[in-house]
């Protein structure tokens, strides 16, 4: 069933962490992966990726639903 914002079952193209996927399970949320990873690194290679950086430390699905929100509009304002 949708949690937040019409959420829909999730596809993680490429790489899935174990701490998103226990977030996903305990809000209800099917989801499918390619592969289980514990790190995702970031574009440039250099650290984490900033999505799972934001979410690492909440097992909350709408805490990191907020935090995935927020992320994502820094990262856009960085980007201009």
């Amino acid at each position: 069933p949708p949690v937040f914002s019409g959420a829909l079952p999730t596809l993680a193209p490429g790489n899935a962490m174990p701490a998103a996927a226990q977030v996903l399970e305990r809000a209800h949320i099917p989801y499918t992966y390619e592969r289980l990873t514990e790190r995702i690194v970031n574009r440039t290679g250099d650290g984490l990726c900033p999505m799972e950086s934001a979410v690492m430390h909440t097992f909350d699905a709408e805490e990191a639903y907020t935090l995935l929100l927020a992320t994502q509009k820094q990262l856009r304002e960085n980007a201009k």
